[in-house]
């Protein structure tokens, strides 16, 4: 609550997205939501920076798929196997550009609250309320067991050796 309601201009934008997901994807305090905000605008100026990128590798590589290799030959004075070698790299690039478009826009899907704040409910309601709990049984029943037995033990301690007498 005091980092949510303290100084968040210090923060940095992982540490306030984290919080954005571990609050369910709201915040109460307007400085933090516009921090997340923030964070998630620089991830997607870099998606779309990056999807920029391949539009034009890609266009590029249409340009090159359009233009025959007669004129190739013609006008670029190169042998057939540097065509067929531009050809096989120029096929294997545009489809790497397609899978990298691809990767980028289900990077967005990954991170966005509808993917994470399921994920992290689960793996903190497992581990608080199950795991814990679970843990805290384990250890009170060790202890009543040892305390039992030790007293059981204890009382028994007697009948296993002769009393000795003295004169």
């Amino acid at each position: 609550s005091q980092i949510a309601g303290g100084a968040s201009d210090s923060l940095s934008p992982l540490f306030v997205l984290m919080l954005f997901y571990m609050s369910g994807c709201k915040f109460d305090n307007d400085t933090l939501a516009m921090s997340a905000a923030e964070g998630f605008k620089t991830i997607q100026d870099i998606i779309d920076a990056a999807n920029y990128g391949l539009v034009l590798a890609h266009d590029l590589f249409d340009i090159y798929n359009n233009v025959t290799r007669q004129d190739i030959l013609l006008y670029c004075s190169v042998n057939i196997p540097v065509i067929l070698y531009f050809d096989a790299v120029g096929g294997t690039m545009h489809t790497i550009t397609h899978q990298l478009h691809d990767a980028l826009e289900a990077t967005l899907e990954i991170i966005s609250c509808a993917s994470v704040y399921p994920v992290y409910s689960d793996l903190v309601h497992n581990a608080v309320c199950i795991g814990a709990v679970g843990g805290i049984e384990a250890i009170f029943t060790t202890m009543i067991s040892i305390s039992v037995l030790s007293m059981i033990m204890l009382a028994l301690r007697a009948a296993l050796y002769p009393i000795q007498q003295s004169n």
